[in-house]
């Protein structure tokens, strides 16, 4: 591998592209970049993103949080009536407005016309110590994209853990609890868990495999099934940490150790090949051309362009 191009305008830690390769978006907190081959065309602020995937719906509008921006025309919609029904209303204590409740990931699915959003209570600002609020602190929520309709709560918790690591699977909504849980829920069920698996956190999902591949115990990658979660494969090392995974084919592109890529191919022994960067890496993707995309962190964040 080698960096072919390093970006140092348009920065994003969440990446999506169009179907023909030739534009592409990056996102970071608050702000999504659209971008034609590697020259910047446009930017966007978008409040209240923080973490999600990018859809681009056709070739002109992306979806990315609660947001549908058509990159040609410069319009941008927010789904203000999906927002709205972040609204709780406690039996007993006090109610949450909408307003309340922030978005921290949101998994998109159009072909399926399904939004996953995970979000997470804020109290208001002055709000008066002796106000307490009794109801869900954490909620994973099901929507129907076109029509803004709540079709039910995945998962809710009295705590502190986030509910992330969101994937659509065909048949599973696929999420993490508690930090480092790996939950399976049936998109027809969605009343009960299917199964679960604790100290894996996955970071890539395979639709051509149905498959997903993580962090095990934090210092291992694991690939599993996406519908049972069984490990299908080990890589046969440990880390330090793993960061960051994007896959391709029968390849895994971790990123481990902060500041390592390394290159596995299932099955394999030890790694095809590696490459090595001065900044923490925050994201890995890989193009429609099969170029990689690293997201650095540092003295200054960059995007560099890899090849293999």
């Amino acid at each position: 591998m080698k960096t072919e191009k390093i970006l140092r305008e348009g920065y994003g830690h969440c990446f999506g592209f169009s179907g023909d390769g030739k534009y592409w978006a990056s996102a970071t907190t608050g702000l999504i970049h659209v971008w034609k081959d590697f020259d910047l065309v446009s930017s966007y602020e978008i409040p209240g993103f923080e973490k999600g995937n990018i859809v681009f719906r056709n070739d002109d509008v992306i979806e990315v949080g609660l947001f549908e921006i058509n990159f040609k025309t410069k319009e941008k919609i927010y789904r203000q009536s999906i927002s709205e029904k972040f609204a709780l209303q406690c039996e007993e204590g006090r109610g949450a407005h909408y307003s309340q409740y922030k978005s921290v990931e949101i998994q998109h699915s159009v072909k399926e016309d399904l939004v996953l959003v995970s979000v997470a209570y804020q109290p208001p600002r002055g709000i008066k110590r002796r106000v307490t609020f009794n109801g869900p602190k954490n909620r994973l929520l099901l929507f129907s994209l076109s029509r803004s309709e709540l079709l039910g709560v995945v998962a809710e918790n009295y705590d502190l853990a986030r509910y992330a690591n969101l994937f659509l699977s065909r048949e599973e909504i696929i999420f993490t609890e508690d930090s480092n849980t790996c939950c399976v829920v049936a998109k027809n069920d969605i009343s009960k868990m299917k199964v679960t698996v604790s100290e894996f956190i996955p970071l890539y999902f395979s639709e051509e495999n149905n498959s997903l591949t993580g962090a095990f115990q934090n210092d291992h990658i694991q690939i599993r099934s996406a519908s049972d979660l069984n490990c299908v494969w080990q890589v046969p090392a440990g880390f330090a940490s793993v960061n960051q995974i994007a896959g391709y084919k029968d390849l895994t592109f971790a990123a481990v150790n902060d500041n390592s890529l390394q290159v596995w191919r299932a099955g394999g022994k030890s790694p095809q090949d590696q490459l090595l960067f001065s900044g923490g890496i925050e994201a890995v993707v890989l193009n429609t051309q099969s170029l990689c995309l690293i997201a650095l962190s540092g003295s200054e964040n960059t995007i560099h362009v890899v090849s293999q």
